[in-house]
């Protein structure tokens, strides 16, 4: 996030922009308290290798992980097209035990992860 050449703020805002860095690094596991609810870090590399999924309940915010009809770019600084392959493949194992999960992307709607795998396994 601090180096304007990586973070690819320059394809969006059409200069390079530093953020700083985190205030705190989450990883796998993690879970961050929002009033009664509990959200659990999925950490989900591929698109950027420090990509991640917020799980709460049957709802997952999959960020550029997973869309309604694909998957994030991983050609860009620190993507990983076989390390994205391994976050669909734990996205699909987290579909067995939850098969209503919903997801949030960070572009486009929202759709069921079932359809989302589905649409990317089989077009």
């Amino acid at each position: 996030m601090s180096d304007g050449e990586k973070n690819a703020s320059s394809l969006v805002l059409g200069e390079c922009r530093d953020y700083g860095m985190p205030d705190k690094r989450l990883i796998e596991g993690d879970i961050i308290e929002v009033g009664k609810g509990k959200i659990r870090v999925m950490h989900t590399p591929g698109h950027t290798k420090g990509s991640a999924c917020y799980v709460l309940g049957n709802v997952i915010f999959s960020g550029d992980t997973v869309f309604a009809q694909g998957y994030g770019r991983c050609d860009l600084y620190s993507g990983n097209p076989q390390r994205l392959n391994m976050s669909l493949q734990k996205l699909k194992a987290h579909l067995q035990k939850h098969p209503k999960t919903i997801i949030y992307p960070g572009h486009g709607g929202p759709a069921t992860l079932y359809s989302a795998l589905n649409f990317i396994y089989n077009g």
